[in-house]
């Protein structure tokens, strides 16, 4: 890891689409369990009512989720480096992770972006990005995030939205887009049959500017793939070359 100054990172931001569905307690058992494992992404609390914050337990909250009425957990870690995410337990799918690494110290940055890394390897996302929120928040750094909170629902009807400080593309979405266009971009392959593409080597240390303008530059030449869904209109739009994975009817959902 680079011992060059970090940059003003205030917030770093990781979320991670998952085959689904993951309303059962294997499938909950096995997410919160990979979270657990990184000392980085270990929650010290949770529960499925966001208003309370009960020592975590991976048993607990598997057995409460994958009851049919049960809800979706919500983690927290109060020790440094600090955060709080949503996994999703649903009937999609696509299930979503999130999290919020809110007020970090310089000196985490670069560990919660290792962990978010393992974290990826184990679960062996559809998709996942990383990015960060910065101190000074202009429109251009706030311009970097923008479709980063993508819902489970419009990812599988529109398709994924970018590209991010590192992202990670699952086999389906490498078959769609093709390696050799995510190698030309950067991308390494993966052990699980995925790629990872990290824009610009240390990100936690590189010019904002620097990472902009991969940003800008690796979006444009993948969106050419029309796999991407478009989200900047009011109404997104779905990728030209996206194929939606079949949802749930109302009745079974």
């Amino acid at each position: 890891m680079s011992s060059l100054p970090i940059s003003n990172i205030v917030e770093v931001n990781a979320v991670l689409f998952l085959n689904g569905p993951t309303q059962s307690v294997e499938a909950q058992t096995a997410i919160l369990e990979a979270l657990a494992s990184q000392p980085e992404t270990a929650p010290t609390h949770g529960g499925i009512d966001e208003r309370k914050r009960l020592p975590f337990s991976v048993e607990t909250l598997a057995a409460q989720t994958g009851k049919k009425l049960g809800g979706s957990p919500v983690v927290w870690r109060l020790t440094p480096p600090k955060y709080w995410g949503l996994v999703d337990s649903t009937p999609l799918p696509v299930a979503r992770i999130t999290m919020h690494y809110e007020k970090i110290a310089a000196k985490n940055v670069a560990p919660v972006v290792g962990a978010v890394a393992r974290l990826a390897d184990r679960l062996e996302p559809v998709y996942a990005a990383l990015h960060f929120k910065w101190a000074e928040g202009t429109p251009e750094q706030l311009a970097s995030l923008r479709t980063f909170w993508v819902k489970p629902l419009h990812y599988a009807r529109y398709g994924p939205p970018g590209i991010f400080a590192w992202t990670w593309f699952g086999p389906a979405l490498v078959e769609s887009i093709g390696m050799p266009a995510l190698l030309a971009q950067g991308a390494a392959a993966t052990a699980w049959g995925g790629a990872s593409l990290p824009l610009v080597e240390s990100m936690w240390s590189a010019p904002f500017e620097a990472l902009r303008e991969r940003q800008i530059a690796v979006d444009a030449a993948l969106r050419a793939t029309g796999i991407f869904g478009d989200y900047s209109q009011p109404l997104p739009q779905k990728g030209a070359n996206w194929s939606p994975p079949p949802l749930p009817s109302p009745g079974n959902a």
